[in-house]
């Protein structure tokens, strides 16, 4: 059959001729561009062994001792060489699944309050896999409604942080479901707070799209119990909160050019938020406030009024705020779109990338990397002239 008649399988994973993280092709890699040079001999050279070593060495990795790969390590510099090395060594040693997470489970059977702190704290140290696979596996192993839906909200966020929009909606769909099955309108109405935040953060994403959304969550509200008292340790959606999701979702647009910059009703609504921002409880809706504001004052130009609410928000409970350095760098960023030359805002957006990339933002690294990659298109030589 011709070949381009045959079904093709996009499932297929990538067939390489050679694996390139196997421990022979990390070594020789390293070697080549920290010494140029890949070959046995010229190996056997740098490290002062002779060459057939270096055939022991390279013939089977798994007998080798801890001294062996500390001499191969001697001789690379890199940290970054070192560490794929041992990694590499350590996957000949003891298979795949000691290098790939999530092939193996990670917890037994017990859920508990330890397990919610334990996801809490991967997610405080930047380890968002580790965190995403032990709430995935927890739900799986727990009937307490209240676990499951900790579990979910925990699942949720940490799929937008990692910017995977797609496991995020099916995580607010299993919230919808699982709340409808319950008759629970106002947790119902909190799945569909999710849908729409997940919806706002499409960039192809139409306003007319997220109407008929924002309408059904204020009809589930406005049949939906009151809220609970005490409050439960889970994401419950309010009028008030989802009226807030509007605003901003509104303003996103404007940021996008979606719709027309409306002054009239952004200054009525710092009006309204400079009079919340009062009585504004905890320091993540101060922060939330002040970003709001700083977003809206930046859309009317106001770019020195925008800087000092952006510091302000950062004050704001400062570190405690989950990736509130990276979230108040990425519009700090913006703000300097409109008041610096582009090598300086270039420079910027770098250090703040890397910020995003230690801690896995992936959700913010992507809009860093497209105002970067229009700063950088800025600082193209102009076109040259038709002849």
């Amino acid at each position: 059959m011709p070949r381009e008649e045959q079904e093709r399988d996009y499932l297929a994973g990538t067939q390489l001729e050679v694996d390139p993280n196997a421990f022979i092709q990390v070594v020789r890699e390293a070697f080549r561009l920290e010494h140029n040079c890949q070959e046995r001999q010229d190996i056997a050279r740098v490290l002062g062994v002779d060459k057939s070593r270096i055939s022991q060495i390279f013939g089977d990795p798994t007998k080798l001792k801890a001294e062996s790969i500390q001499k191969l390590l001697s001789a690379i510099p890199s940290k970054i060489h070192r560490r794929r090395i041992i990694k590499a060594w350590v996957r000949e040693c003891f298979g795949e699944g000691a290098e790939i997470a999530g092939t193996d489970a990670l917890m037994g059977s017990m859920v508990s309050e330890k397990t919610i702190r334990r996801i809490d704290r991967y997610v405080r140290e930047s380890r968002l896999p580790m965190a995403i696979q032990v709430a995935m596996e927890a739900l799986d192993k727990t009937e307490d409604a209240i676990f499951s839906a900790q579990l979910l909200d925990r699942a949720f966020f940490i799929n937008l942080r990692m910017d995977r929009p797609g496991e995020a909606m099916q995580i607010a769909r299993m919230v919808t479901e699982k709340a409808r099955e319950k008759g629970n309108l106002r947790r119902e109405a909190t799945g569909l707070y999710m849908r729409a935040r997940i919806l706002a953060g499409l960039m192809d994403i139409r306003p007319e799209e997220l109407e008929p959304v924002f309408a059904e969550m204020q009809s589930l509200l406005g049949r939906a119990a009151p809220m609970p008292h005490p409050r439960p340790e889970f994401l419950l959606a309010t009028r008030a909160s989802v009226e807030s999701l509007q605003d901003a979702v509104q303003v996103a647009f404007m940021e996008r050019g979606q719709i027309p910059v409306d002054i009239q009703h952004l200054r009525k609504r710092l009006s309204s938020l400079a009079g919340e921002g009062k009585a504004k409880n905890t320091y993540q809706e101060r922060f939330q406030s002040r970003l709001m504001r700083a977003r809206i004052h930046l859309l009317l130009g106001e770019t020195f009024k925008a800087q000092e609410l952006i510091d302000h928000a950062f004050d704001s409970g400062g570190v405690q705020n989950l990736h509130g350095t990276e979230i108040c760098g990425t519009f700090m960023g913006k703000i300097l779109l409109r008041t610096e030359e582009a090598e300086v805002v270039a420079s910027y957006l770098r250090g703040v990338i890397v910020n995003c990339q230690q801690t896995q933002d992936r959700y913010h690294e992507r809009i860093l990397q497209w105002d970067l990659a229009r700063v950088e298109c800025s600082m193209f030589p102009p076109s040259r002239p038709v002849v």
